[in-house]
């Protein structure tokens, strides 16, 4: 007991040297009388707060003493002292005591809980430099605690600095040090530094990886060291600029593709930039959102800035198109709901996707067929709007549209809500015959010109071809001729024709043209050229070589062949000059002979004499 009281007593002059003396001048100067104060103080506020239930009490008034401890605290006891010097106990951290005839001055006594622990924060000036760490982290008052601080390659530790807390014992300049943990948290900054080895890398980058390429030499590199840079474009490319993303910025020309500079005492981040020229290619990639649907295509698929393409989405049986999606790309300016749709081409690739949907057919006739054309047919969207529209040819009038024998119309113009499939019949009757004014018809010969009135009047004669009628006819010329007769026999686009047999124009097939119509009627087996085409060479189509009787009746028979004639075992044409023909054109003549499409004259078929405009456009006339 007294070695308890001794404690508390130098406890007690410790405390209340600092607190009473403060609180003797802290007191109110007015009381109400016969009324004393109560002072109550903490030997820690960062360990718990006190207080008393009044501030003023009369003598013998009950007074209440409430000491709270903070986390990891707790309470000892308390200290009170009369102002007569007169010390008494209290117990408890909740105690209650009867007011004397005097002023009380009371201290609340906290301690450390044993199980208090602190942090330990540690940072590094460069985190690419080193990293360092606290083991354990917390840690108890008095617990060692480890240091270690562990420098990158190339890098060298310097020194610890405590930044925050109160500083613990040890060595500022070990890397592996020790301590005893403080009563109170931490923060410690281990300081790296460069050594004299230490390297910096550049990284380099490109604006677009199928563009060019780009790369720094050395690298790494030690500050000063000269490194070279290199960008190296691709095939139609060009070299524009280098741009400096991160880091210190060195002195170099960034318009000039192959540059060297001094390395800096940092990490560099380069990135070298290329654009097109006029000669650079973009793809379009074409896809569809059901193979089974229909299919599509773009044409050319490899196209400089500004060319136009032609996109064409050929839906299948009871499909409908619907629209084009741009997947990826600069979006060029086009009718997303043309099925046929026309764009020039960005300055980048594209990805383009073709939309179909199940649908409704329309089949639309025109009857007697050579009265006039209909359009609006094909697949329809159900609950959606169709128009058909009928054109008589010159010498024919339009009657009516029927349906299962009845007429439902007489407007050359029908539109209805697609419900169901349906067979609508345009039918014409002849009316006086007016011969339409043709242009140059007088180039013709007098007996070839009633057969180029009707073949410009059924529109399958290219317009450049209606002049100069006498004239040889080219190779490339009857292709054309040839791809726009299948067009008005079938009322399908070429690109229509090629996508229903699953071909498509192969680009660089001949040396000396691109013609898309060569190429379509190639793709169709229409032509193979005077020189055919084999894996990696191509081959040659001589567009502009004189056109032959043999090659016009071997062109014929494939287009029949297209358009699904039975051209095979034709009998023998009977001409007496056949053994003049090449063998790969006797199979041809015996066809048109036996079709009455090319007949001869007096039994010769002359199969090396030329074939003039005006005998190529009978010949597809003939064709009813």
């Amino acid at each position: 007991m007294l070695k308890k009281n001794a404690i508390k007593l130098i406890a007690l002059n410790l405390a209340l040297v600092m607190l009473l003396s403060f609180a003797m001048v802290m007191a109110p100067a007015v009381a109400a009388a016969n009324q004393f104060f109560v002072s109550v103080w903490v030997n820690n506020p960062a360990l718990g707060e006190a207080s008393a239930n009044s501030t003023w009490a009369s003598p013998g008034q009950n007074v209440r003493l409430v000491a709270t401890p903070g986390n990891l605290a707790v309470f000892d006891y308390w200290i009170v002292q009369f102002g007569s010097d007169q010390p008494f106990e209290l117990q408890g951290r909740i105690a209650d005591f009867a007011m004397p005839y005097e002023n009380v001055y009371v201290v609340a006594m906290f301690s450390q809980s044993s199980q208090a622990t602190y942090t330990t924060s540690v940072s590094v000036n460069n985190s690419s430099w080193g990293q360092a760490s606290a083991v354990p982290n917390p840690a108890a008052p008095g617990q060692t605690v480890s240091l270690v601080a562990t420098p990158g390659n190339l890098y060298v530790f310097d020194r610890w600095e405590v930044i925050s807390g109160s500083a613990p014992n040890f060595n500022r300049f070990e890397r592996a040090v020790q301590f005893a943990m403080p009563a109170n948290n931490l923060s410690v900054r281990a300081v790296f530094a460069q050594s004299s080895q230490t390297t910096f890398s550049t990284t380099v980058t490109v604006n677009n990886s199928s563009w060019g390429q780009a790369s720094a030499v050395p690298n790494p590199a030690a500050p000063g060291q000269t490194v070279y840079l290199v960008a190296t474009p691709g095939n139609l490319y060009a070299f524009d600029r280098w741009e400096v993303i991160s880091g210190s910025a060195p002195n170099f020309d960034i318009y000039n593709r192959s540059v060297q500079f001094a390395m800096p005492s940092n990490n560099l981040s380069i990135r070298a930039v290329f654009s097109a020229t006029s000669q650079t290619r973009f793809s379009t990639s074409v896809s569809v959102n059901n193979s089974l649907w229909g299919r599509a295509s773009a044409t050319p698929n490899q196209a400089t800035a500004g060319q136009e393409v032609r996109l064409v989405a050929t839906p299948g049986n009871l499909y409908v198109f619907e629209r084009w999606e741009v997947l990826s790309g600069s979006a060029p300016y086009f009718d997303v709901y043309d099925r046929i749709a026309r764009f020039n081409m960005p300055s980048n690739n594209l990805s383009i996707r073709a939309v179909f949907s199940s649908g409704l057919a329309i089949l639309a006739t025109a009857s007697p067929f050579n009265g006039g054309t209909v359009t609006g047919g094909g697949t329809h969207t159900s609950g959606g709007s169709a128009t058909l529209r009928a054109f008589p040819n010159s010498g024919w009038t339009f009657d009516g549209w029927y349906e299962n024998g009845v007429r439902i119309g007489t407007n050359t113009t029908l539109s209805f809500t697609v419900t169901q499939n349906r067979t609508i019949e345009a039918r014409f009757r002849q009316s006086q015959y007016i011969s339409p004014n043709i242009p140059n018809l007088d180039t013709a010969a007098p007996w070839a010109r009633d057969g180029i009135t009707s073949a410009v009047e059924k529109g399958f004669v290219p317009w450049e071809l209606q002049d100069h009628y006498r004239n040889v006819i080219t190779r490339g010329e009857f292709c054309r001729l040839a791809v726009r007769y299948m067009e008005y026999a079938t009322g399908w686009t070429i690109d229509d024709i090629m996508a229903s047999r699953g071909v498509s124009r192969q680009q660089g097939a001949f040396s000396d043209t691109n013609d898309p119509d060569i190429l379509a009627a190639f793709a169709l087996g229409i032509i193979t050229g005077t020189r055919a085409p084999s894996p990696g060479n191509p081959g040659r189509f001589t567009p502009n070589g004189n056109f032959t009787r043999e090659q016009a009746a071997t062109m014929l028979t494939n287009v029949c062949r297209a358009l699904g004639y039975n051209v095979d075992n034709a009998p023998d044409s009977g001409f007496r000059d056949i053994g003049l023909a090449a063998s790969w054109a006797v199979a041809g003549i015996n066809f048109v002979r036996s079709q009455e499409f090319m007949v001869g004259d007096r039994g010769n078929f002359n199969p090396r004499g030329t074939y003039t405009r005006q005998e190529s456009i009978l010949m597809f006339d003939n064709m009813r």
